[in-house]
């Protein structure tokens, strides 16, 4: 259970850190998955560790498995309409596709929202679960007195790190291609218009598991308020504090990236 741990954390971090330099699109969603199969990996090791106090590993990887079939599936068909549309994937070619395809971009930001996690949406729930795993086996490796606690302490660390670059990657992605101003003359953007709507419906019907109430997030909300105590919600707050850190952290470096890319151009021209 150990090794299959960090196995996923390895998997998850390396995954995280290709997807934040690439260019392409469908490039970047497909190193996204890899990271995202590190997650549910770790879920499995961590039910392994724990053997029968799993629960929180087997709930956490058996739905982050549903979850990355609905936002991935969303973000591939999505990026399918980019392609027929602006005819490119490059993102650094792309710009302001808002305003083209208002539809495709309101799927695209529903998808985004969930894969980063963000409170009352799917993602939130099966990373919480996942994290919580993660905890758990922490805990029991320190009562135990076993080696490996603090190896888990810094798996944990590592999580909250990679959480946060898919925070840092998904934004980037969404900046370039849907909200940054296109260049002037682009005729990629220029020429683009809104999918066809027997595209959008298979991206829309995916969109509606975003949008659409989750009974067992209601369900999560009751057991967090009737059920949590102090020390919970304080370790939900120290995440998320440190997840929003290291995306901070990353956005800082990606749009320092960005201008010493426009300031070399410059030079060059």
């Amino acid at each position: 259970g150990f090794a299959v741990i960090w196995l996923g954390i390895a998997t998850m971090f390396i995954g995280m850190l290709l997807a934040l330099v690439q260019d392409d699109v469908k490039r970047t969603l497909a190193y996204s998955s890899v990271s995202q199969m590190g997650y549910i990996l770790m879920g499995a090791g961590c039910l392994a560790f724990l053997g029968a106090e799993g629960a929180m590993g087997m709930g956490g990887f058996l739905y982050h498995v549903i979850n990355h079939a609905f936002f991935k599936g969303c973000f591939f068909l999505a990026a399918g309409s980019l392609l027929f549309r602006a005819h490119e994937l490059n993102m650094y070619k792309l710009g302001g596709l808002w305003r083209k395809m208002p539809l495709t971009c309101v799927c695209w930001c529903l998808a985004a929202l969930g894969i980063m996690g963000i409170p009352l949406l799917n993602g939130f729930a099966s990373k919480t679960l996942l994290h919580h795993a993660v905890v758990e086996a922490h805990h029991l490796a320190g009562e135990s007195h076993l080696w490996a606690a603090g190896w888990i302490k810094l798996a944990e660390v590592m999580f909250i790190i990679t959480s946060g670059g898919t925070i840092a990657y998904i934004t980037k992605t969404t900046y370039y291609v849907f909200f940054r101003r296109p260049e002037p003359g682009n005729h990629h953007v220029e020429h683009a218009r809104e999918a066809p709507g027997w595209m959008l419906a298979g991206t829309a019907l995916l969109a509606l598991y975003y949008g659409c109430p989750h009974f067992e997030l209601f369900d999560l909300r009751q057991r967090l308020i009737h059920d949590w105590g102090p020390a919970d919600w304080t370790t939900v707050a120290e995440v998320s504090f440190y997840g929003a850190v290291w995306a901070a952290l990353f956005v800082l470096l990606a749009w320092l990236g960005y201008r010493r890319k426009r300031f070399v151009r410059g030079q060059a021209l």
